[in-house]
């Protein structure tokens, strides 16, 4: 009798461990459909190349912590924040994302390429050409992203990007960054 009481006990333990844990994951999801309801909202509403990318930064810091830094430009050599930042971007970091602009592949923190950097960096593909580079700064303390967060923060890249590339021609975004020299 004891046993069957220690065996059902065992299984109950294991049971509400898996459920506790299926909670965690939808909470994470329904948390993930907010950020990218709120961030389609802001895109929607969002008029000018700056307004676009404050959103898309200051969603990403929101959901993943640290601070991200988008440069938009025309070739690995020529391209500057699309917004202000306080910190200015080392050299090292510029040359992680002058590589990710020309081979069109992540590189940085968290990634086998260049892995030193402090940064990861993306590049924001869309649907004709690459149009810049997200540099994304992590807390100190924090760990490499899972395949969940990897997966949400690129849908976040390419819903910017699409949007960057829809609304606003090569013309407009060369006279933006000429501005910004």
């Amino acid at each position: 009798m004891l046993l069957i009481f220690f065996v059902a006990a065992i299984v109950t333990g294991i049971l509400t461990t898996r459920i506790k844990q299926q909670e965690i994951i939808v909470r994470k999801r329904e948390e993930r459909t907010r950020y990218l309801y709120e961030f389609s909202r802001s895109l929607i509403q969002s008029k000018t190349l700056v307004q676009i990318v404050d959103s898309f930064t200051s969603t990403i810091a929101k959901h993943f912590g640290g601070h991200a830094i988008v440069l938009l430009g025309t070739n690995e050599k020529d391209f500057f924040a699309a917004q202000a930042s306080n910190s200015r971007i080392k050299e090292k970091e510029a040359a992680v994302a002058a590589w990710t602009f020309s081979q069109e592949k992540p590189a940085g923190w968290s990634t086998q390429t260049l892995s030193g950097s402090k940064c990861l960096c993306l590049p924001m593909k869309g649907q004709k050409k690459i149009l810049g580079v997200l540099m994304f700064y992590p807390l100190s303390t924090q760990s490499f992203f899972s395949i969940d967060e990897e997966n949400f923060l690129e849908t976040l890249l390419n819903q910017a990007s699409i949007t960057i590339e829809n609304n606003f021609d090569d013309l407009t975004i060369y006279s933006f960054l000429s501005s910004q020299k």
